[in-house]
């Protein structure tokens, strides 16, 4: 069953965010981005941001009230976490979670964060992301917007009659069941996270 909802369905694993990232239900793209970022201006081996896994999502909710979670794929973001600052519309990110290879192409890495209250930024307003290495700046040619919505956690541990939308610690059980699931009360701008 398809819904108007704009959905994302992202793994959460053990100590990193995967890559693995579905959109459903029409509505926008989890893929988005170009693949051919601009690099005009950028320094040789500066950081370049060559696309993300999602445009938009919730600044608040979830874990730790941080908001969506957003992985940024691209080039020279080197090896040294504590190194990185990663800001949206000039804001810094409320936390990071994953730096390392991306799943699938061993050429590009993936920076995963959340996204944070990004200083109260106005929903519906595109902002440009930027990663700085040791203090090189990458291109901002691509963007994430504000948007509202909730985060809907799904675990093989969580039980759908008792789960509640935005804790992280009391998960669905099932994405679909029939009436219960995460998807099954899912709203347009929800985000589904396995």
């Amino acid at each position: 069953m398809l819904r108007s909802a704009f959905v994302v369905f992202m793994l959460l694993v053990t100590v990193s965010i995967g890559a693995c990232i579905v959109s459903a239900c029409g509505g926008g793209g989890g893929g988005g981005g170009s693949s051919g970022a601009t690099t005009t201006g950028l320094v040789s081996g500066a950081p370049e941001v060559l696309y993300t896994d999602v445009l938009s999502g919730p600044t608040s909710g979830g874990e730790n009230n941080d908001g969506m979670y957003l992985s940024i794929f691209g080039k020279n973001f080197g090896s040294n976490l504590s190194a990185v600052q990663v800001t949206i519309g000039g804001h810094p990110v409320a936390g990071y979670r994953y730096l390392g290879p991306s799943r699938g192409r061993p050429d590009v890495q993936q920076l995963t964060v959340q996204v944070g209250s990004l200083g109260g930024a106005a929903q519906g307003t595109a902002l440009p992301i930027e990663v700085a290495v040791g203090g090189v700046a990458s291109n901002t040619n691509l963007t994430f917007t504000p948007n509202p919505g909730r985060m809907l956690f799904v675990s093989h541990s969580g039980n759908d009659a008792t789960a509640v939308p935005g804790d992280i610690n009391h998960p669905y059980r099932y994405v679909q069941n029939g009436s219960d699931g995460a998807f099954d009360v899912a709203k347009a701008g929800d985000t589904i996270v396995l």
